[in-house]
């Protein structure tokens, strides 16, 4: 994990300036020669090959041997030397143009760099990168000629290869670094062993993965003190050129990040999409890193789930569909502003473009014995032409049951309310499938479809479990936790705990042991009883 100052003292390590003088330039003056890219936003000003530099120089030393005088570059006299291999007139031709361009540094690109790249699909014609690179490993600066001093600037590399030992096919003249560094984003997960590997710098602080999460939410309640500060919207609108609030299909992680800050909440839907929540009301799916989908209403999680949520109060929900339609407009104002026609009775979509979808979810308002339909939600992305979670269900084997969690965890429950000892969130080491910063400075964790854990100051406060968090996701058996069993009769409840010790309201019942507060609730069954149907264990 890198955070930012460690990324700054390992690009000057990368770029560091040695003494050698650049054609007669002071070292302050010398423009480094580097291997990797720097870890920030940075522009291309020029690329050079190896077959452009041979070219230029070939020209320029037979116009010298025409010339009884040597050329002389910024009062430092350079001579072509029969002997000079490719890569050394690659420098001396980057150097050049480095210096009339005003570049600030300049990198030497290896064969397998370029491949890279080339897969990056960039679109752009100014070449804005944000590269995320692996730290650089420190280069090796032994010259092996003697005169390199006198020919290079701020030379750290190797003559004819990178630092990795691949061969070197071009020179890129950089500009400085246009906005603050980010840390490498990088989501690699493996279900089998449970763990990821990802790391991030944000406004000056690093954000960790939390077991199998992008984040560590629980970082954040710490102390009862909001660290997250989230920029503002850069905007209000969507469309398909800007996206929405400036977050387009094909972004990737850190664009996501970088434009709108720490998610409240973080689920794992299969092996490639991951789904990010911000507040309530922003729903934004991610594949493979790229951004998929984005949407305002909630196709995932239970109404009730998501009352624990933290709100964002930045305001998602005045979005205006290309500037002119946002909720509560009606279908007439719809139709006489978007270029779209309904795709069923309460989906308005706009034509395609480039197999990108922005649909307006409609609702019927009756007011005054006026019926009509209005804008309610939006959807924009690849929706798959069947809705935008077509393919971004949650897979079963993520939200199925875990006894194993259960055993433990009441076993830690038990022992915990008779010693009055905290359990705390680095005592249970299971995987959490969801995890979200709570109201009130909690953490909310999400093991499977049936069991919820509701963390404070990283110190287990309450735990929940029903059939299922999830739409979509369909109870699959009974969930058990210790003597208690979904479907358990009232009898079988009261006959456990003892009718002085219940406290009974209805369907629900309170039940006091120890410093343990049981809450459960009954629901009637198929054939009318009423049977426990959800349980609720708060810690005190």
């Amino acid at each position: 994990m890198k955070t930012i100052i460690q990324l700054s003292i390992s690009a000057l390590c990368v770029a560091s300036i040695y003494s050698s003088n650049a054609f007669g330039e002071t070292p302050s003056e010398a423009i480094p020669i580097v291997n990797s890219y720097p870890d920030c936003n940075y522009e291309v000003l020029k690329e050079i090959t190896l077959q452009d530099a041979a070219s230029r120089l070939l020209h320029s030393d037979n116009d010298s041997q025409k010339d009884s005088n040597s050329s002389s570059v910024s009062g430092k006299q350079t001579q072509s030397d029969g002997n000079t291999d490719a890569v050394s007139l690659l420098k001396q031709a980057a150097l050049l143009d480095a210096k009339e361009l005003g570049a600030s540094q300049i990198v030497l690109v290896s064969s397998e760099q370029l491949s890279d790249n080339r897969d990056e699909n960039e679109e752009t014609s100014s070449k804005i990168r944000s590269f995320e690179k692996t730290s650089a490993a420190k280069l090796d600066t032994t010259d092996s000629d003697s005169t390199a001093s006198d020919s290079t600037a701020s030379d750290t590399t190797n003559s004819n290869t990178t630092a990795f030992g691949n061969t070197i096919v071009s020179a890129s003249l950089i500009s400085s670094c246009n906005s603050k560094a980010l840390a490498k984003i990088g989501v690699e997960r493996n279900r089998l062993l449970g763990t990821t590997k990802v790391s991030m710098s944000y406004e000056y602080s690093t954000v960790i993965k939390g077991r199998d999460m992008t984040f560590d939410f629980a970082d954040y309640a710490i102390g009862g003190k909001k660290e997250v500060q989230n920029p503002k919207l850069k905007n209000q609108v969507i469309s398909f050129d800007n996206g929405v609030f400036g977050v387009k299909v094909e972004d990737d992680l850190s664009m996501l990040l970088e434009t709108l800050g720490t998610p409240t909440a973080e689920l794992i839907l299969n092996d490639t999409n991951t789904l990010y929540v911000y507040g309530r009301n922003l729903w934004i799916v991610v594949r493979n890193n790229k951004v998929k989908s984005i949407q305002s209403h909630n196709t995932w999680l239970s109404a009730g789930l998501i009352n624990y949520f933290e709100f964002d109060d930045r305001p998602f929900l005045a979005w205006q569909v290309n500037g002119s339609i946002g909720r509560g407009d009606d279908v007439k104002s719809i139709d006489a502003n978007l270029d779209g026609n309904l795709k069923e009775e309460y989906t308005y979509r706009l034509a395609a473009k480039n197999g990108v979808f922005i649909d307006i979810g409609l609702t019927l308002e009756i007011a005054n014995e006026d019926k009509r339909y209005v804008a309610k939600d939006f959807a924009y992305g690849y929706l798959d032409g069947n809705g935008p979670t077509a393919d971004s269900e949650i897979a079963p084997e993520i939200t199925n049951s875990k006894p194993s969690i259960y055993e433990k965890i009441h076993t830690d429950l038990t022992e915990a309310s008779q010693t009055l000892e905290p359990i705390t969130i680095d005592q249970f080491s299971f995987t959490p499938i969801l995890a979200a910063r709570g109201y009130q400075d909690k953490t909310l964790h999400i093991y499977d479809r049936s069991l919820a854990m509701v963390y404070s100051n990283k110190t287990l406060r309450k735990l929940i479990v029903r059939d299922s968090f999830f739409k979509n996701v369909l109870p699959k058996g009974k969930w058990t936790f210790g003597p208690l069993q979904a479907g358990m009769n009232e009898e079988d409840v009261t006959a456990l705990f003892g009718e002085e010790n219940i406290f009974a309201l209805g369907d629900y019942w309170e039940i006091y042991v120890d410093n343990l507060k049981y809450e459960l609730y009954f629901a009637e069954n198929e054939k009318g009883a009423m049977v426990l149907d959800e349980l609720e264990v708060e810690m005190f």
